[in-house]
């Protein structure tokens, strides 16, 4: 599952994001290490603000010290409490729903060459951490910020504590899912197998067969499964990725109705335009000219 070749992929260039705060002393950037260390509400980049939504090209770790956040992780709602970590794996769709005012975050996106479990990609949850474990991240963060007090701090230093860092969060995520699983039973392990497939290949895929024959059961069992764990459809689940696709596209703007349409693999706009219609109750126009926010800015 390679999202290197997405057109639907949401850019951040670390250089970018590091232009863009430049001398600010709670961002910066090190050997493809972005870091943003106790940033409050005011100053969260557009990308964790609400009404965002995009697909992320690299691997990002979140952790709430205070305040609480609700967001969407390929299609999964998620509330983040004070005291919680995000992990989320290269091509996680992300849409952020509401920030509390109080909020004050310390978060990491680091480029691919920096972890080379290719499980974690697509692969995104939040976690409430122990005692133990939350105090492992305070002290990361301490840590973190004496090095930068050193004159020409050692950063292989701080790449070696970031890969240790992102392995922690990636698999603390890991640990919930399988207990989740576990406890769930064979339903919500085909659940959350199916949704890990829709959040990659719905653009191209909608045909319920190649879910099934990826997952190698029969299309009745998988639909009988998937309604079992979720309450809905296969094909409800398809529906809600490609709104996501659609709206991550309309949002980063730069492309027409017809390219998007295209893109998402409809016969025509008029088509896409309908179906958007039908799922949201908004025209593709109505949905951009509505939104507070573009992804990038």
């Amino acid at each position: 599952m390679d999202s290197s070749n997405s057109p639907l992929i949401q850019r951040l260039p670390l250089k970018e994001i590091s232009a863009f705060y430049g001398d600010n002393l709670n961002f910066f950037v090190c050997q493809g290490i972005y870091m943003a260390h106790r940033v409050d509400v005011d100053g969260i980049p557009t990308f964790l603000q609400p009404g965002s939504i995009y697909r992320t090209d690299e691997n990002r770790v979140l952790y709430l010290e205070k305040g609480r956040a609700r967001a969407v992780f390929n299609m999964m709602p998620a509330t983040i409490e004070a005291g919680s970590i995000v992990y989320a794996g290269r091509g996680t769709m992300i849409q952020i729903e509401s920030v509390d005012e109080r909020l004050t975050v310390y978060g990491i996106v680091a480029d691919n060459t920096l972890t080379a479990d290719s499980d974690g990609a697509f692969m995104a949850g939040n976690v409430r951490l122990s005692e133990q474990q939350e105090q492992f991240v305070k002290n990361f963060w301490q840590t973190i910020a004496a090095l930068r007090q050193v004159d020409n701090f050692p950063k292989d230093v701080l790449v070696s504590m970031s890969k240790a860092y992102l392995t922690f969060a990636q698999n603390a995520v890991k640990e919930q899912e399988k207990t989740l699983s576990d406890g769930g039973g064979r339903a919500y392990e085909i659940f959350r197998k199916f949704i890990s497939l829709v959040n990659c290949n719905a653009v191209k895929e909608r045909n319920i067969a190649f879910y099934a024959d990826t997952l190698c059961i029969s299309p009745n069992y998988l639909c009988s499964l998937i309604k079992q764990a979720s309450g809905e459809t296969v094909m409800q689940w398809i529906d809600k990725q490609i709104v996501l696709e659609a709206k991550a596209l309309l949002l980063r703007g730069g492309s027409s109705i017809w390219e998007i349409s295209e893109t998402l693999n409809f016969a025509n706009p008029s088509f896409f335009s309908k179906f958007f219609k039908r799922q949201t109750g908004m025209t593709p126009g109505e949905f951009k000219a509505t939104s507070p926010h573009s992804v990038l800015r």
